[in-house]
């Protein structure tokens, strides 16, 4: 038996896990090679003498000592981790709606903005949720951006961008086959430009009154689920091909962070970090080394669908319709009410989460210190 040991293998290896791994090959006369690399011991079997070796890994992670700790993996399990002593979550009130909500964002006059996958776009009151204004159009609505104090712009399944006015929801321009798929994510740059991700691969930059394109950025080699504007100079976008890209708004150079292992689908900021978010892992980056702070990997069987920063907290949601907050990284409240997949959560004044799920409802919950 060959043994190779790979660098700091001791921040993952303690001496009994090291022993768990060579007591695992001892025992089988066919373990030929044992290397130790990142927090995963491999194990390689030889059939027969031949060639052919089959791999086996088994992974440790660090548990959580220090929040001050970098490069730490935590393992969590919601029913580890039940404690609302600190804070709890309440439901306060749900909204029945006419389609499904696909995208909210909350207006630079503090009022609730909804876009339904039918074509229904709304506008509440963030103070009693009662309903302003609503308006349906014939277009199959995936994703919505404020550009200005008095205009958004929609995004479809079908790739067209609609731009609206605010005041009475009436359609300034279209832009049919803005993107030859699904336009994922929507956000403003600057005064002038907004951004496009969309399922086939690419982000684009737009003039935003005149809806003209100004150029193509061949981001990412799968689908581009999510952008998030990070400060005036800088925005990540998150990809199915598992990476997070820094784009300098300025001149378009860019610069990966790899780190996940499936589709990156939330991004956010906590203080000075970015946090991005799969369907299992949640990782926050130090931009100025561009490395990792803190990576958790949850256990939860059911996988992540959403992604919000909740009064400073990380917050995400399940595709079982449950919320997990996350406070200082040590307590978790879990909430469950609906059994259907969260879509999309924002945060809204007086400190209220909304969520909308997979069937024509969204909730409106109330945070307890």
């Amino acid at each position: 038996m060959f043994v190779m040991n790979a660098i700091k293998i001791d921040e993952y290896f303690s001496l009994k896990n090291k022993f768990e791994c060579l007591s695992k090959c001892s025992s089988n006369y066919d373990c030929s090679l044992l290397t130790f690399l990142d927090n995963e011991c491999i194990l390689y079997y030889s059939r027969n003498s031949s060639d052919i070796f089959e791999a086996h890994s088994l992974s440790f992670y660090m548990k959580i000592r220090n929040l001050d700790d970098l490069d730490i993996v935590e393992e969590l399990e919601s029913s580890d981790y039940l404690d609302d002593n600190n804070f709890t979550v309440l439901e306060e009130n749900t909204i029945y709606v006419k389609g499904i909500v696909y995208s909210m964002i909350t207006l630079s006059n503090s009022n609730l903005l909804t876009v339904s996958k039918n074509g229904i776009i709304s506008i509440w009151n963030s103070t009693d949720f009662k309903l302003i204004k609503s308006k349906t159009i014939k277009n199959v609505c995936k994703t919505v951006c404020e550009i200005s104090s008095d205009r958004i712009i929609i995004g479809t399944f079908y790739g067209n961008l609609l731009l609206f006015d605010l005041k009475d929801l009436k359609i300034l321009r279209w832009f049919t086959k803005a993107h030859s798929k699904a336009i994922n994510s929507l956000i403003s740059l600057d005064s002038n430009l907004f951004a496009s991700g969309s399922s086939d691969s690419t982000i684009k930059i737009w003039k935003k009154d005149a809806l003209e394109l100004i150029r193509i950025l061949n981001a990412h080699s799968h689908e581009v689920l999510v952008l998030f504007k990070y400060n005036t100079s800088h925005f990540f976008s998150g990809s199915c091909d598992k990476s997070v890209k820094i784009w300098n708004i300025n001149n378009f150079s860019s610069f990966f962070l790899n780190g996940h292992y499936d589709c990156v689908i939330g991004l956010n900021r906590v203080k000075n970090y970015l946090v991005s978010a799969s369907n299992d892992t949640i990782i926050t980056w130090n931009l100025s080394t561009k490395s990792k702070v803190k990576t958790i990997l949850l256990k939860e069987k059911i996988k992540i669908s959403a992604l919000v920063i909740w009064n400073g907290n990380i917050t995400v949601g399940f595709l079982d319709g449950s919320i997990m907050v996350f406070n200082n990284f040590s307590n978790i409240t879990i909430n469950k009410s609906v059994s259907s997949e969260i879509l999309t959560m924002v945060q809204v004044e007086n400190n209220k989460l909304i969520t909308s799920f997979a069937n024509p409802l969204i909730k409106i919950w109330n945070y307890n210190f």
